[in-house]
């Protein structure tokens, strides 16, 4: 079997079809080729009778789809000598000389072997060797110490986030120089007690970067005054949590710095949480004066009369005097002056609402003056009057405050009002209609004699035809058909057209159906012009 990379073995049978596939399928002139395939001296031997490129390329495509492992060679199939390809770069000649049924190769195998064992034998004793602190005196942990000392003696003269970082630097630093001491070195045992010492102290140092970074966290807040609440819980969270850091300080020569740090951060606190205890109580004050805003905005509400407006003032009144009581350099302070000027403008639009009740009663009585002429012209069908009083009436009820006691009532006289005028429009555009209707059926029914009569409604023109008027054209078209008068007939048929045409605009311009009546009241023509 040969062994390929993704774990599945193939066997040359397979391998075998592959290849003359490809022959007879991509190299149908070349029949006569041979080819076979086998296993020898760990090799992959492939046996092909004639030296063609093209066929070469496909064959090593095949075996690196198949991710085949073993090294390969390719080889004439009558003389091994002539060798076409050999996967591991061998050349020709060297191949040429190998025999591979030559029991040489394991001696040389063999030998190979042996060399290697003592190569790694002799490096294995050099780095046993080698190591730092095996052979001889151990200065690595000394010095080691040493330099950690002196950095540590020149950074906390002036100790800050960036010499901390730099003792840390230095700390891990001497880690990895002590843990190249191998555990068959007699200092191992110290220097591991060294490593889990500085690497205690890198976290210490962890912990003390984390308690500055809060202070300047804390410093930060504190630059805008003043704070809410919420915001002072959170700097004297920071101060609080910085001292449980800086006190897992036990590095010796940081003692001194831990302990002004410490004095600093518990005064901090101290002054935290007064700052506290003095929001809280202008919060306290600034929530009781909203409160009572609120108890006014609800009884403004149920205001009904001038009485309880005069109620609603003096209680804005104290609502003011109790956010004047909140004490400065709180957050409530800061929203003092915004709350006060809304509560006095509160106060100012309830001074302004008594004036406008009074002029919204005079108002109101105008608005009803005027609607009553405007009933009075529409009984005598007087239309253009009865418009324009509506309008007045509406302006007027138009110019009642909404924020008044009538104000409802306001709102639906003024829909009352829409309504009629509304009305009154149509009514009045009805009748201008009306006119202009009967102003033309006058022109068509009587301009040189009596050719009908006619009623008028919103929906229609109804005509009735005079009997006179029919018997009259009845007669002429009898008489044009006995003389044969062709002027006279075509006369006739004219006038008729021009009667229909003056019936269809009717209906066109006016969009209303137009119905024709004979004397007798029957209807006999409708014109519907679609609209």
């Amino acid at each position: 079997m040969i062994k390929t990379a993704v774990g599945e073995n193939l066997d040359y049978t397979t391998l075998k079809r592959e290849f003359h596939e490809i022959i007879s399928r991509d190299f149908e002139h070349l029949d006569r080729v041979e080819i076979d395939c086998f296993q020898e001296d760990n090799y992959l031997v492939i046996l092909i009778s004639e030296n063609i490129p093209e066929l070469l390329d496909r064959i090593k495509d095949i075996l690196t789809g198949y991710q085949i492992i073993d090294n390969f060679i390719i080889r004439n199939i009558n003389d091994k000598e002539i060798i076409y390809y050999d996967s591991i770069d061998n050349s020709s000649e060297d191949i040429k000389r190998s025999n591979y049924y030559n029991s040489q190769n394991f001696s040389v195998g063999f030998i190979i072997s042996i060399l290697g064992v003592l190569s790694l034998g002799i490096v294995g004793i050099f780095y046993y060797f080698t190591r730092p602190c095996v052979l001889g005196e151990c200065t690595v942990i000394a010095e080691t110490k040493t330099l950690i000392l002196e950095d540590f003696k020149e950074n906390t003269q002036d100790l800050n986030q960036e010499n901390i970082k730099s003792l840390q630097v230095t700390l891990i630093e001497g880690i990895n120089e002590l843990k190249r001491i191998p555990s068959w070195s007699k200092s191992h045992k110290e220097a591991t007690s060294a490593i889990v010492k500085y690497q205690e102290d890198v976290k210490q140092l962890d912990n003390l970067l984390q308690a500055l970074q809060l202070e300047n966290n804390s410093k930060s807040l504190t630059n805008n005054l003043p704070l809410s609440l919420d915001e002072w819980t959170r700097v004297k969270d920071f101060w609080q949590e910085s001292i449980d850091l800086i006190n897992t300080l036990t590095i010796e020569s940081l003692q001194n710095f831990k302990q002004e740090k410490l004095n600093l951060y518990q005064s901090q606190l101290t002054i935290a949480q007064t700052n506290i205890d003095k929001e809280k109580q202008a919060e306290e004050n600034l929530i009781q004066a909203q409160n009572l805003a609120q108890q006014i905005e609800t009884q403004q509400k149920e205001i009904t009369n001038l009485t309880d407006l005069e109620n609603i003032e003096q209680s804005w009144q104290t609502a003011i005097k109790q956010i004047e009581s909140i004490e400065p350099l709180t957050k409530a302070y800061q929203e003092k002056e915004s709350i006060l000027n809304n509560y006095l403008v509160n106060l100012i639009e309830i001074q302004k609402r008594i004036a406008y009740e009074k002029n919204a009663v005079n108002q109101k009585k105008q608005a009803e003056k005027t609607i009553n002429l405007a009933l009075d012209s529409q009984k005598n069908n007087q239309w253009t009057k009865a418009v324009s009083y509506w309008e007045n009436a509406l302006n007027e009820v138009k110019k009642i405050p909404t924020e008044t006691f009538i104000a409802s009532e306001s709102k639906t006289l003024e829909n009352n009002i829409t309504k009629q005028l509304d009305k009154a429009k149509l009514e009045l555009k009805q009748a201008i209609v009306r006119q202009e209707i009967k102003a033309e059926l006058e022109t068509i029914c009587n301009q040189t004699e009596l050719k009908c009569n006619y009623s008028i409604d919103n929906n229609s023109i109804k005509i009735f035809l005079n009997q006179e008027y029919l018997q009259k054209i009845s007669t002429l078209s009898n008489l044009n058909s006995l003389t044969n008068n062709d002027a006279q007939k075509q006369q006739v048929n004219t006038h008729i057209e021009q009667v229909e045409k003056n019936y269809q605009y009717l209906s066109q311009k006016y969009k209303m159906l137009v119905e024709v009546y004979n004397p007798q009241r029957q209807l006999i023509m409708i014109y519907n012009t679609p609209f």
